[in-house]
């Protein structure tokens, strides 16, 4: 069974309870620098943009890696969504698109730049519990196939009469 789809039916409440678990910490730790790096630097990036002197090229880069940012976030986003929202999509989207959206948007809003910092805390909660949950989920079904291949019946030797 994939990591995935062992982890898309968790609840929010035990995959923070699996996140904070004592033999999962290595999990959480390395869940959390994958999970809020993409939110740090999608809102570095989308902040400092305006600003910033750069060719028509480099433009569409840093565009694209923004989007691919968010993407990466909302899937997550969307999943814990789904879970607190009891299944609705519509919402768990809408949900989404508004943290990912005011995390790129907060800084053309004036005097709005504290919506930023609370959906950068936000993303970065969510993306490094849900990918730290991921991780330990995957290296326990791991562990768990790894203990049942190295458990092979043991051949006897006949009994001498």
């Amino acid at each position: 069974m994939s990591q995935s789809i062992l982890h898309k039916n968790v609840p929010i409440t035990e995959q923070l309870t699996i996140a904070v678990r004592k033999g999962n910490r290595l999990a959480t730790a390395i869940g959390a620098i994958l999970g809020t790096v993409v939110p740090v630097m999608v809102y570095a990036v989308t902040h400092k943009l305006p600003s910033l002197s750069y060719t028509e090229g480099a433009f569409y880069v840093l565009l694209v890696m923004a989007i691919g940012g968010c993407y990466f976030s909302m899937k997550s986003v969307i999943q814990w969504g789904k879970l607190a929202f009891q299944g609705d999509s519509i919402k768990a989207v809408a949900f989404a698109l508004l943290i990912e959206g005011m995390l790129v948007m907060s800084g053309m809003l004036p005097d709005m730049a504290w919506l930023g910092y609370a959906a950068l805390g936000y993303l970065c909660m969510i993306n490094a519990i849900s990918c730290g949950c991921s991780i330990a989920l995957e290296a326990k079904s791991y562990n768990s196939q790894r203990r049942a291949e190295n458990a092979l019946p043991v051949k006897r030797k006949p009994a001498k009469a």
